[in-house]
């Protein structure tokens, strides 16, 4: 094998947005999809994990499914209308033909329910899918009976009657455990659900003051994001709120905002309402960051409608719906899990020849303003970063360790400590001839390198030093 004077750390998982105290820091490259999309209740689009993205046109009532960059007009037999609300990461779609609860499986329509092309058959709706392929909708027997809401099969195309004591919910998300969101029409207002264990549960507001509410996303953690309002006059109000099964009291995220979605991560998109217009908004640490500022371009997103596992998020503005995806970036932290910003670390070579360890400086790399390393896109799903190693080479059997010894009276970080030293030993690195440098054990769960440090755990999204 022969020596690297690059240590490249090829990253070979894919990047999640981890928390929501990240939000703030993460820019967005931007990839406008150019459909011009309808709106119909809440369904504005969806994405799922594998960027894929699903909607309906404005323009001819159309559903489609955007791949690859390209854009495919799903069939329907209808010719008045068809919407495609919601996918699952194994691309089946759910939505509506001519009123008519459908889903597309490899790109051939499905009617649900027993349902057929005659509208007086049977009418109802597929409103969301989860990864095992239960969809939540309604369907109505025959015209002039009432909704049911129902629990559809995207496998057999069975389903099963839901109690919701009489009241017509309109379902905006499921889960893989199939908890169920919404709201519910009660007298002149809308109000909050989840439908867990067959259970119907109204989900409160922060006081009698907040008339009307709705819950418009639900994680795989339970956690639901929607929004609380009072009355439209005199001193109209509405903000974010997120609430956890089990927890019907709402938490406040955000004022004068509204959530849209939110991933298993627990990171949330939506809607900034301070602003006239309105703007897209990530909603993190009691704000509601408007998603502009967070871009290169400026295509003006007017809202977040939906947010994937990969931390992409699916906005409407500018020619039509515009798909963000996070810069990738290593966070580096200490073992507070405080990043570590605009400072230079040495890379050092620790040669192993026991019972002596030779340890040689290499080069260095510096953090910017938020503790962060820019990486760059090999492939899908494969990121890298290049740490100089100037003139010396690194050969099998070498280690790594990146080090800094902040001098400080005291310590900047640790109280009682004359002086801070970062330090980590990258134990588990291979090189290989190309160069690059890989980990033996990566997490899924975000970015996660396994790193022999005592003392630290390690930290989602970043090295923890010691």
């Amino acid at each position: 094998m022969s020596p690297s004077h690059i240590a490249r750390l090829a990253i070979l998982l894919t990047l999640a947005i981890h928390s929501l105290s990240l939000a703030q820091g993460i820019k967005y490259s931007v990839q406008e999809i150019p459909i011009y999309p309808g709106h119909y209740e809440h369904f504005e689009g969806s994405v799922n994990d594998n960027s894929v993205v699903v909607g309906h046109e404005a323009t001819n009532g159309q559903a489609f499914q955007w791949k690859d960059g390209i854009v495919t007009r799903l069939p329907r037999f209808s010719p008045a209308y068809s919407y495609a609300f919601d996918i699952n990461n194994s691309g089946v779609v759910v939505g509506e033909d001519g009123g008519r609860p459908v889903c597309w499986i490899n790109g051939n329509e499905v009617f649900l329910g027993g349902s057929a092309p005659d509208p007086n058959i049977v009418r109802g709706s597929a409103e969301c899918i989860n990864s095992g392929g239960d969809i939540g909708g309604w369907r109505q027997a025959a015209a002039g009976q009432p909704w049911l809401p129902v629990i559809y099969s995207a496998t057999t195309g069975s389903f099963r009657p839901l109690n919701f004591g009489g009241l017509n919910p309109v379902i905006y998300g499921i889960n893989d455990d199939e908890d169920l969101v919404g709201e519910v029409t009660i007298g002149d207002y809308y109000r909050a659900f989840v439908y867990h264990n067959d259970n119907l549960t109204l989900l409160n507001t922060s006081g009698p003051e907040y008339i009307t509410s709705g819950a418009f996303g639900i994680n795989n953690f339970g956690e639901i994001v929607g929004y609380e309002a009072t009355a439209t006059s005199p001193n109209f109000s509405m903000r974010a709120v997120l609430w956890e099964i089990g927890d019907p009291n709402p938490h406040v995220l955000a004022e004068n905002a509204y959530a849209h979605a939110i991933n298993d991560s627990g990171t949330v998109v939506g809607v900034a309402t301070s602003y006239s217009p309105q703007r897209a908004a990530i909603i993190a640490d009691g704000q509601a960051t408007d998603l502009n500022t967070l871009i290169p371009t400026y295509p003006y997103l007017t809202r977040a409608v939906d947010i994937n596992n990969k931390g992409q998020i699916l906005c409407h503005g500018g020619l039509g719906l515009t798909l963000l995806t996070p810069t990738p970036t290593i966070t580096v932290r200490d073992a507070k899990n405080d990043a570590i910003p605009n400072v230079e670390f040495n890379l050092i070579r620790v040669t192993n020849d026991p019972p002596f360890f030779t340890e040689d400086t290499l080069g260095s790399f510096t953090t910017d303003g938020e503790g962060r390393l820019e990486l760059t896109v090999i492939a899908q799903d494969t990121f890298s970063v290049d740490l100089n190693t100037g003139t010396k080479q690194l050969i099998v059997g070498d280690s790594l360790k990146i080090s800094k010894h902040v001098h400080s009276m005291p310590a900047a970080k640790h109280e009682g400590v004359l002086g801070t030293m970062y330090s980590i030993h990258l134990d588990n690195a291979q090189f290989a001839g190309d160069g690059q440098m890989y980990f033996d054990t990566l997490k899924s769960s975000g970015l996660e390198v396994v790193l022999n440090c005592i003392g630290s755990a390690e930290v989602g999204h970043g090295w923890a030093f010691c």
